[in-house]
Formats: C-alpha cells, structure tokens, sequence
C-alpha cells in the first residue's frame, strides 16, 4: 500500500490527479475496527 500511496501521490504532485480520497475497507477503518484487507479503492478527479 506504501509503494500505491507513493505514486499516488507523485501523480497529484505532477498534476495528472486532482484530489483523491482512499475508500473501501481501507478508508472504513478510519471510522471502524481495524481488519485486514489487500485492496485499496482510490476515488481521483481528474484535473
């Protein structure tokens, strides 16, 4: 997940994405109890 966050980020930094929100399992333990997950749902806007 580092390595996503990284080029996603490098993106945003580059001006190919605008903002971006990290949602899914991965968002939800922001709010909930932490659990295991392999994927990570990205919402970009396109600039």
């Amino acid at each position: 997940m580092k390595e996503t966050l990284e080029v996603i980020n490098q993106m945003q930094s580059d001006g190919v994405i605008g903002a971006y929100a990290i949602g899914g399992a991965v968002g939800a333990t922001f709010y909930l109890e932490p659990m295991a997950t392999l994927d990570l749902d990205v919402f970009v806007s396109f600039r």
